[in-house]
Formats: structure tokens, C-alpha cells, sequence
């Protein structure tokens, strides 16, 4: 029996190999850097075989991209559209949604929740005091 590709697969591969032939890397080169065969990205390319996420993160890596840039505008599976917005208590920021971030399209809402979880980590943090400044030097 076949086995049926994901259409997320089928997508990522090929961004994957969008990705590389604009690099004009042949898939045994790809392989190497990330350590599998050329065999396996073809795999990949074609969306047989999922990439896992350490996998995404070295071929992102060997591609000299951001991981996202081969996750950009995936398709949603059935269903998933209309997710809720993630809470600012999810977040550890408030007890209410963040506003607006319902009105985002669903690939920008977790992206945006993370940096605005960042943003509140960093400034939460306890400041440390400023250095102290060089005294002048001593004269004897």
C-alpha cells in the first residue's frame, strides 16, 4: 500500500527545495552538511518523508536561513482556522486575551505571542546596578 503525503510535507518540501536549488546545492551537498543521504532530502523534497525538528533546524541551518523561512505560509489543516487567540495568562503576562492579537492571521499569532512573552520576560527581570565607576587613581 502507497503512502498518502501530507500536504504539509508535500509544502515544506518544497520550500526545502526552493530553498536550495536558489543556493544551487545538489541534494548529496545539503545531506552532508545536515548528515543524512541524498536520498533522505529527496524524500523530504518530494514530502514522503516528515522532518523532524531537529532535522528542519540543521537544514535551516546548512541553508543559511531561519527555520521559518521554510515554514512560511503552511498550510492550515481543516479545522484549524479559526484557533483562539493564545491568552495573556497563557502567556504569564494578564488575566485577559492580549488585544488584538485575535485579529492576526493564525501563522503570525504564535510568533507574536513569543515575542511579546520575550519582551515582558526582559523587562521583568531584575535590574542588576550599574557598575561602579573607576575612582581616579591614588597618588603617593
Amino acid at each position: 500500500m502507497p503512502k498518502t503525503r501530507d500536504p504539509i510535507d508535500v509544502d515544506l518540501g518544497a520550500r526545502l527545495r526552493a530553498m536550495r536549488t536558489a543556493r544551487r546545492m545538489s541534494m548529496e551537498a545539503l545531506g552532508r552538511k545536515v548528515g543524512v543521504t541524498y536520498q533522505q532530502i529527496q524524500k523530504y523534497e518530494s514530502g514522503m518523508n516528515s522532518i523532524r525538528a531537529a532535522t528542519l533546524i540543521r537544514l535551516a541551518q546548512a541553508l543559511n536561513c531561519e527555520t521559518s523561512d521554510l515554514l512560511v505560509s503552511m498550510p492550515m489543516p481543516e479545522g484549524d482556522a479559526a484557533l483562539p487567540a493564545p491568552s495573556a495568562s497563557r502567556l504569564g503576562l494578564a488575566d485577559e486575551p492580549l488585544p488584538g492579537i485575535q485579529d492576526l492571521q493564525p501563522e503570525l499569532r504564535g510568533p507574536v505571542s513569543a515575542l511579546i512573552k520575550t519582551i515582558d520576560a526582559l523587562h521583568s527581570r531584575p535590574r542588576t546596578a550599574a557598575p561602579a565607576k573607576a575612582s581616579a587613581p591614588l597618588a603617593h
